[in-house]
């Protein structure tokens, strides 16, 4: 496993901003075929192994479709139930109009608004 993805905190902290590397690219360009959510799965797994959780709408109640919803200081159990609150969760607001993969690709990076 091999980091793929640099995550740092910006404006005050209202901001995950997430950049891509160049390990990253290659990924993106060899796994094109695969599908969405393996694809993503793969970039954020160094992270999700180190301290950030990437959560689902449905864990938070949400009502939302964004597939990128992450957090650094939730506390989840075993049966996958979230034991703290409040927490901090960044997410992917533009879901709807922008493909994350093609913002990695062109600006290198994208952003994830606090919530």
């Amino acid at each position: 496993m091999q980091q793929l993805l640099t995550f740092s905190k910006i404006n005050d902290n209202n901001t995950l901003r997430i950049a891509i590397n160049q390990e990253g690219l290659a990924y993106l360009e060899e796994s094109e075929n695969r599908s969405y959510m393996h694809r993503l799965g793969e970039l954020l797994e160094w992270h999700v192994c180190n301290g950030w959780d990437w959560l689902s709408a449905e864990q938070l109640g949400a009502l939302t479709s964004s597939e990128i919803i992450l957090s650094d200081d939730v506390e989840i159990d075993d049966m996958a139930e979230i034991t703290n609150k409040p927490f901090t969760i960044y997410w992917f607001d533009n879901y709807q109009v922008k493909d994350p993969f093609h913002s990695w690709k062109t600006k290198g990076y994208i952003d994830l608004t606090r919530a």
